[in-house]
């Protein structure tokens, strides 16, 4: 944040918020994970999630079996919580999709309806909330300013919604595969972290097959026309592959920044895809360690001009 402060998901744990100096400011007890991103007005849109092993929980009718009686179900909800660490709404992306019409895209994988049905699961997976901002609101008209893109793994869709009513603007499943980190455009157009593959390919022990070939890339898709574009990821020399999870995020110059989590790198490209820098998070000659994300900020975002602490 502009005063030095930090704020993480601490997985599936909770959200802190730290000073520039390392001391707690709050914490949120909840079961957050993945996105966080500031808000419109002050606050942050986090990720959170759900756990539901009541049978009688109408919230989940009809995709729940009145019956279970073992078994939990995991549903991704969207918070927006204050600068103060409050929680002022929440809503289940289960929810949106339910009240949107969207029933038939929740069983398109093959999901089953028996009383065993998504024991110990997950629905959908959230992996990324980007709000639409006053400033870039002209570049699609479709949309309105404070509209909500959101990334959903599992089902391969990213979607518009707008938290005034909770509508769905706009969805679409593809092209891309198991997706992360769905970001607007400047241009008009929506962005994704490609990660183009399935979590099988990873190795035993978690870890890439350098053998395989690289396969994730950086897409853009126009929600008018529908036409996609590879940004990055196509082209001799653009390696980039990450199995699992992946972020991006636009920069003011039109290029990307761009976080390979299984390569344990991030780096910056420019508009004719060049790479201006790039950091590798080494371990030791043969292995990195992961990066989830990474985030570029000017010198102009901060009010810190002391940086010391105590």
């Amino acid at each position: 944040d502009p005063d030095g402060s930090v704020l993480f998901n601490f997985e599936y744990q909770g959200t802190v918020k730290l000073d520039r100096c390392g001391k707690r400011l709050w914490s949120l007890e909840e079961f957050n994970h993945h996105t966080l991103s500031p808000a419109t007005g002050g606050g942050y849109w986090i990720g959170g999630r759900r756990i539901v092993n009541k049978p009688d929980d109408p919230a989940f009718h009809p995709l729940t079996n009145p019956k279970r009686e073992r078994g939990r179900i995991e549903d991704d909800e969207i918070l927006r919580v204050s600068a103060d660490g409050e929680v002022l709404a929440r809503k289940s992306v289960f929810e949106i999709m339910m009240e949107n019409g969207l029933e038939p895209l929740l069983t398109a994988n093959g999901m089953m309806m028996g009383p065993d049905a998504l024991a110990d699961n997950e629905i959908l997976h959230l992996n990324k909330i980007d709000e639409l901002t006053p400033a870039m609101a002209a570049a699609f008209p479709e949309f309105a300013a404070g509209d909500l893109a959101l990334s959903l793994r599992d089902f391969n869709l990213v979607m518009v919604v707008r938290p005034s009513d909770w509508s769905v603007r706009w969805h679409s499943t593809g092209p891309w595969l198991r997706q992360h980190s769905s970001r607007f455009l400047p241009d008009g157009r929506i962005a994704v972290f490609n990660n183009n593959g399935y979590i099988f390919a990873l190795l035993p022990d978690d870890k890439v097959d350098l053998s395989a070939p690289e396969r994730s890339n950086v897409l853009a898709v126009d929600p008018v026309t529908g036409q996609s574009e590879v940004l990055y990821g196509d082209r001799e020399g653009e390696v980039l592959e990450s199995v699992v999870r992946g972020a991006i995020q636009p920069l003011p110059d039109g290029g990307l920044l761009v976080t390979e989590t299984e390569g344990g790198r991030a780096f910056q490209i420019d508009r004719e895809r060049r790479v201006v820098w790039e950091y590798i998070n080494r371990y030791d000659a043969d292995s990195v360690i992961e990066m989830t994300t990474a985030e570029a900020y000017p010198a102009s975002h901060f009010t810190v001009s002391d940086w010391s602490c105590p």
